[in-house]
């Protein structure tokens, strides 16, 4: 399904992004960017020490100097917007209009004509006393001031719409029957006007985002492994929405479900068979970065068996892996992976950025 294509050594975690069919990445004297019909080419030059790629925008960071956001790649065409908390950038929204820094919003400028911007409209929208835990989910901004409360916020006045208390939600037990708080995890995503929020009890709760109102809370049977009877929803990064198929999808060791957004019926499946005989399990929970989807595949890493794999989500089938090899006695093993075009790349505990391309 994928053949090794190249390697680049000597990338940061963190520090490469696919765009499309551009993978975008940063070496010790600037950034880059590369495609699978073009050369290799230099697009900016100063030290990348510094330099953060986040994990769902397009703009880069560069401490105490500001933010770049990239345009086109192809005519190596930037904007830069320098701030002096340039360094405290934690959250864009998707259409990249409205940029979350340490405690207030920024509006990036939109484009006039012809690649001239207007840098009069970017200043902060407003701005918070007590920093806020926000996230966007989609061009949607929520707040977490604290791990029981849940908040939505107007990102133009940052006026709070409703806000949500999980303090009367009963506390649960993990695997050595120590009692836990139930609290919000990151928000998995939004479909049909509803929220699904992962809690830390492993049940899904599914909130109206205008009003605010419990629309249910999805509970499952849980699964075990390791000699533990432990929750299939332990980590929100388990659970990702795929809108062309209208599921929300899971994949965790090698246990699959699938939630219907709108009835919120849930179906799961043992897979224990197919992978165990391949030896490989889905490891999932680092924030997202062992773990992404497109519209049919989940592509995944698993860290403790050294491998990376591919779950078709149509067929329930592991259709590729991969394993990586001891090198100078050294166990190799992936750290990062993401997916854009006909390539996918893993980014390994050695800073080597391994290029695979979809086989024709």
């Amino acid at each position: 399904m994928y053949s090794k294509a190249f390697q680049i050594e000597n990338i940061k975690p963190n520090h490469f992004k696919m765009l499309g069919n551009e993978l975008l990445f940063v070496i010790d004297d600037g950034l880059y960017a590369k495609s699978n019909d073009r050369v290799l080419t230099k697009k900016i030059d100063f030290k990348a020490n510094n330099i953060k790629i986040l994990d769902d925008s397009k703009f880069l960071v560069v401490d105490g100097n500001g933010a770049f956001q990239i345009n086109d790649l192809t005519s190596s065409t930037f904007l830069e917007l320098r701030t002096e908390h340039g360094f405290n950038l934690r959250e864009c929204s998707q259409d990249g209009r409205y940029c979350y820094y340490f405690n207030w919003i920024n509006y990036y400028p939109v484009e006039i004509e012809n690649g001239v911007y207007s840098i009069e409209n970017f200043f902060p929208l407003w701005q918070n006393k007590e920093s806020l835990n926000c996230k966007f989910v989609e061009n949607e901004l929520y707040a977490f001031p604290r791990k029981k409360i849940m908040e939505r916020i107007n990102p133009e006045s940052g006026e709070k719409s409703w806000s949500y208390d999980l303090n009367a939600f009963p506390s649960w037990k993990d695997y050595n029957g120590t009692n836990k708080d139930t609290e919000v995890s990151i928000p998995i995503g939004i479909y049909d006007n509803k929220l699904f929020i992962g809690l830390t009890n492993g049940k899904v709760l599914v909130i109206e985002t205008k009003s605010g109102k419990e629309l249910a809370l999805i509970n499952h049977p849980s699964f075990s492994w390791d000699d533990y009877n432990v929750n299939i929803f332990p980590e929100t990064s388990s659970m990702k929405i795929n809108h062309q198929y209208r599921k929300i999808v899971g994949l965790k060791k090698w246990y699959y479900w699938e939630i219907d957004p709108v009835t919120l019926k849930v179906i799961h499946f043992d897979l224990s068979n197919d992978f165990v005989q391949n030896k490989i399990e889905c490891s999932s929970g680092s924030k997202g970065k062992d773990f992404i989807m497109d519209e049919n595949y989940i592509y995944f890493i698993d860290k403790a068996n050294g491998k990376i794999g591919i779950f078709d989500i149509i067929t329930h089938s592991l259709v590729w892996r991969f394993d990586f090899l001891f090198q100078n006695e050294r166990r190799i093993f992936p750290m990062e992976i993401q997916q854009g075009g006909s390539w996918l790349c893993v980014l390994d505990n050695t800073n080597s950025l391994h290029v695979f391309d979809r086989n024709k």
